[in-house]
């Protein structure tokens, strides 16, 4: 992200955002990895996420106007404080697996108690967004965090487990895969997902010219590229430029190239097989985090760009839970 000013294609944006983003965020996440234990860090989180989904219950209730889609195609859909109801249910969805966790056979019986109010109250949250996307993301989110506490390591057992459910997974997206446009029109929605297909298709030719390095970080986005406003014009047939590519993955390779996105997927694999052994060696609750995090992560970006781009809560948690993972060893053996 740092390199890229020298070859992006709207170097005042990349600065702007390498200034006033990448820097403090990269900072803040260096500062919380070394400073705060896991249970710390969990707790951080749920102050955090629990103003701002008070605050969204406030604002839904007391101003719609401002808390909720009012006269869009959204019509009724809670936003809370958020700009969106797809933003506004992935960050409930995030609140709920923190609460989820911290709930976990907690010794603390009022924390324990809090944990599962703050969990029903996410959950209604995300049902209240409506977004069918959150629901699915939750139920994932929900299921995997149940196996992994039901089944920590234990040998061949959670061998087995790992290769049924791994093997279930792949039938059930080989399944979406033939049948997903018939899903879409027996509940109602778009087959090209409120044109996010369109987008897709033209952010991929955009970036095939420019493969290997990208555009700069939030250097292609913006008002005076005609690029963007091509692909807009795919999506809306009007003068549109869409925020991001609504896919995480895909605006990682339109900012750094595939050279940018391939170094951030071998970061994220090796932290994901730490976590997966930190999961399934947890002694407590909180030792699921990690990975209960990754997944979220993966997820939230598949049909959404909850990464990095702009300020992003999603990345700043994921560059903590890079830096714990590697930090916790060393962390121990100071502590033994």
């Amino acid at each position: 992200m740092l390199a890229s000013i020298a070859w992006a294609v709207s170097p005042a944006y990349t600065l702007e955002s390498i200034r006033g983003e990448v820097l403090p965020m990269t900072a803040f996440a260096l500062y919380v990895a070394s400073r705060f234990t896991l249970r710390e860090q969990l707790r951080l989180f749920a102050i955090t996420l629990s103003i701002g989904a008070i605050l969204s219950f406030v604002y839904a209730m007391a101003i719609p106007s401002v808390g909720r889609h009012i006269g869009d195609k959204f019509d009724g859909a809670w936003k809370g404080i958020y700009v969106q109801k797809n933003q506004f249910s992935a960050v409930m969805v995030f609140t709920m697996m923190t609460f989820f966790v911290l709930g976990a056979n907690n010794s603390n019986r009022i924390e324990r108690w809090l944990a599962r109010l703050g969990l029903m109250f996410s959950v209604s949250m995300i049902l209240l967004s409506t977004s069918l996307a959150g629901l699915l993301v939750f139920i994932v989110i929900l299921s995997c965090l149940t196996l992994f506490r039901l089944f920590r390591w234990r040998g061949f057992r959670s061998v087995l487990l790992l290769d049924l459910s791994g093997m279930l997974a792949l039938c059930l997206a080989f399944l979406l895969l033939g049948t997903w446009q018939d899903l879409a029109d027996g509940l109602g929605k778009d087959p090209t997902l409120s044109a996010r297909t369109h987008i897709w298709a033209g952010s991929i030719d955009k970036l095939m010219d420019k493969p290997i390095l990208g555009y700069g970080r939030s250097a292609f986005w913006v008002p005076n590229n005609p690029k963007a406003r091509e692909i807009g014009a795919l999506a809306s047939k009007g003068d549109f430029i869409p925020a991001h590519a609504h896919n995480g993955f895909l605006d990682l390779a339109i900012d750094q190239g595939l050279l940018g996105l391939g170094l951030f997927l071998i970061g994220y694999i090796s932290t994901f097989l730490m976590a997966v052994k930190c999961a399934y060696r947890a002694k407590t609750p909180e030792d699921l985090w990690p990975l209960a995090f990754l997944i979220l992560l993966c997820m939230n970006n598949l049909a959404e760009t909850n990464m990095a781009v702009r300020t992003s809560l999603h990345w700043v948690t994921y560059m903590i839970t890079f830096l714990s993972m590697r930090l916790l060893p060393r962390q121990a053996l100071e502590g033994d």
